[in-house]
């Protein structure tokens, strides 16, 4: 087992830049978080939800299905659920704002609150016909080739079967069956049907109901203070930071993008004078070796002012 205690930025290994296109929501653009039943932490907003990812390299945890796919769960949408670390962390920046989601469960919809949800649905499906409608014929001439493919194929089978006599030429074949193809109805169109994507709210989206600003008080204790000035340490060392609890830690930190690349370390925090059994530190050390990773032990003093970082990893003896 070898044991040292390097410079934490060096250990990151990158630097916070932002990349990729984003919304352009301002250097004082606040993301609005819902807080619902048990303090649980969500974003709704698609445009908040890439902004805390890629700007604040706050990650969260996707919970929600896409509507087109909904039994399964390899690709999760939105809300976004943050840890109470990761919304204090925005909360101390003055990068977020905190609603109640409290007057949804006081009040039930009405009959004219119904309403206004159909007619807000029947817009939405109407806009991604427009939008459909105006992209369809750029989307067919890019899938060229496999459409053609398919035409072609079907010609055969209607030559065998009917004695239809074959279009050779593949460019008259191809102006013919596209033709034809965009001249189709949405509605005959198998593979296109409307989705609905995940809101908020549709009577918050609609002021049909008030989400009022609330304070968001934590840490609250000495433990989940203790948690903070950790997870703040690792994110201003440049570390992307998200749940350690799979593997029995506090936290995995990234030395770059977690939707890029595995985690390096398990974080374990460690209070000043805290009972620390030598079970828990060997069972913590297996599963870091099985999963090929180190151990980040974060050792918070002072008063939860401080934290020591001591890394850890296990090597075979032979």
């Amino acid at each position: 087992m070898g044991t040292s205690m390097p410079p934490l930025k060096r250990l990151a290994g990158h630097s916070a830049t932002a990349t990729a296109a984003l919304p352009d929501l301002g250097d004082d653009h606040k993301v609005t978080v819902n807080v619902g039943a048990g303090n649980t932490l969500w974003v709704w907003d698609p445009a908040d939800a890439i902004h805390v990812q890629k700007v604040y390299r706050i990650q969260g945890v996707l919970t929600g299905c896409f509507p087109k796919v909904p039994m399964q769960d390899t690709f999760a949408s939105l809300p976004l659920r943050l840890m109470p670390e990761e919304a204090a962390y925005l909360r101390d920046r003055g990068r977020a704002v905190f609603v109640s989601e409290e007057p949804l469960a006081r009040s039930l919809p009405t009959l004219l609150d119904r309403g206004h949800f159909d007619a807000m649905r029947h817009e939405q499906f109407q806009q991604q016909a427009d939008l459909f409608t105006i992209l369809r014929e750029s989307h067919t001439d890019v899938h060229k080739d496999e459409l053609l493919k398919r035409f072609e194929e079907e010609q055969s089978r209607a030559m065998e079967q009917e004695g239809r006599p074959s279009l050779r030429d593949r460019e008259e074949l191809w102006r013919t069956e596209r033709e034809r193809w965009l001249g189709k109805p949405i509605e005959d169109i198998r593979h296109v049907f409307n989705m609905e994507l995940p809101t908020r709210s549709w009577r918050v989206g609609q002021s049909l109901i008030h989400l009022p600003e609330i304070s968001f008080q934590y840490p609250t204790n000495d433990k989940e203070s203790a948690a903070c000035v950790v997870f703040t340490a690792l994110m201003d060392a440049g570390f992307s930071v998200t749940s350690g609890a799979n593997y029995g830690a506090d936290f995995l930190a990234f030395r770059g993008d977690p939707h890029v690349v595995y985690s390096s370390y398990m974080v374990k925090v460690v209070r000043e004078k805290e009972e620390f059994k030598l079970d828990e530190y060997l069972r913590l050390g297996r599963v870091a070796t099985t999963a090929k990773k180190a151990i980040l032990w974060a050792i918070v003093i002072d008063n939860n002012s401080q934290v020591r970082f001591c890394c850890s990893k296990w090597a075979l003896m032979k």
